[in-house]
């Protein structure tokens, strides 16, 4: 099996879509997000190797932009146009350091960790990567084409580490620097791995995950029924889910269509909080009935915060006031509080401040919905 630093990052995020992508092979179709980064990478892999001066030249960038976009599977091609258009070119390295300039470098270990370029066993693919020869400085770039700048650090540590375990002996590199283009915001993020570590460090990193998802692997019969293969690559909901190709065959995700249709039916709302906040996750922009559902069903149990595969589920509440015993409160109890008698706070202020008797007093609630973060 064949391991990367997406198919390490998507098994972190999902270990059943993992499965169904690289152990099962099944083809998941990119969406246009991924179909625009993927233009954008190729345009620039092509800049490189043909613009013609030492300059940068945006002229050049566009016309390939033009002619790599044209054809079937190309609607996105106004989009690309339009991003390379605004990007800020001088944020990569001048073409006149081509002679010390890899675009889309693949880099492969073996299954001891060796670099090896006939190996099967992982491989890492380097947008553009860059050699100073004045500062003996190795530069690491990856492009990303997403709206905010929220990438991972450990992909650039990760492909630092294949380009010094292939370079070292080539290249006299004193320091190595990460850098991410977001070429959508034109803003860089840099990054300086500490080299007396990066091997070591990166190479645990590695063998801890490789390791771990064959031990899973190993533990599946040749042919699994779907409850096998959920049972040992578990669904993990997130926002994602609504665009992971895998959802179709995924357990928890059909499951979690099915609970939503039958609450919204009004057929059936005794789901436990543990199904109503998975789908509630995975589905958070048609949900507003299960949120209410889920929210009762918190409020129910005086639960206001609730804790669920790694997101906190938060009970938002609309509420009265009492108002002659709410004054009475707090001019006797809260004087410091007094502001509050024109301008009341928010429910969940109001119960941080005031006392359980206090609050049961003074306020009548009742549940709105669920906020998750």
């Amino acid at each position: 099996m064949r391991y990367s630093y997406s198919s390490i990052s998507t098994a972190k995020t999902c270990l059943y879509k993992w499965y169904w992508e690289y152990v099962k092979r099944e083809r998941i179709p990119s969406g246009k997000a991924a179909q625009v980064g993927s233009s954008m990478h190729a345009i620039l892999e092509t800049y490189y190797k043909t613009i013609p001066g030492n300059s940068h030249d945006k002229n050049h960038l566009l016309e390939l932009a033009k002619e790599m976009t044209v054809g079937a599977g190309h609607s996105h091609r106004e989009e690309v146009i339009s991003t390379l258009k605004k990007f800020d070119l001088t944020l990569l390295p001048e073409p006149m350091f081509r002679k010390y300039i890899a675009t889309e470098l693949q880099i492969k270990l073996n299954e001891n960790y060796e670099v090896d370029e006939n190996a099967d066993f992982f491989i890492g693919i380097i947008d553009l990567l860059y050699y100073d020869p004045t500062t003996k400085k190795l530069w690491v770039i990856d492009y990303k084409s997403n709206k905010r700048p929220n990438a991972d650090t450990q992909q650039l540590k990760l492909y630092s580490y294949l380009a010094y375990k292939a370079f070292k002996g080539k290249l006299d590199i004193k320091s190595i620097t990460t850098k991410y283009v977001y070429l959508r915001l034109n803003q860089t993020i840099e990054d300086t791995p500490n080299l007396e570590t990066l091997e070591e460090d990166l190479e645990t990193y590695l063998k801890e995950n490789i390791n771990h998802l064959n031990f899973l692997v190993e533990k599946i019969p040749e042919e699994p029924t779907p409850e096998q293969i959920a049972e040992v690559f578990k669904p993990t909901p997130s926002w994602l889910c609504s665009w992971c190709g895998a959802r179709a065959a995924c357990p928890l995700y059909q499951h979690g269509m099915h609970v939503a249709r039958t609450i919204i039916k009004k057929e059936n709302t005794e789901y436990s909080i543990e199904e109503m906040a998975a789908f509630l996750i995975m589905q958070k922009t048609i949900a507003k009935d299960i949120e209410q559902a889920l929210a009762d069903k918190l409020s129910a149990q005086n639960l206001f915060e609730y804790k669920f595969n790694g997101k906190e589920l938060i009970v938002e509440y609309e509420y009265d006031l009492d108002f002659e015993s709410f004054e009475d409160i707090i001019v006797k109890n809260h004087p410091d509080k007094i502001s509050w008698i024109e301008n009341p706070p928010s429910y969940n202020e109001l119960r941080r401040v005031l006392t359980f008797e206090e609050f049961e007093s003074c306020v009548i609630s009742k549940p709105k919905g669920v906020k998750v973060r």
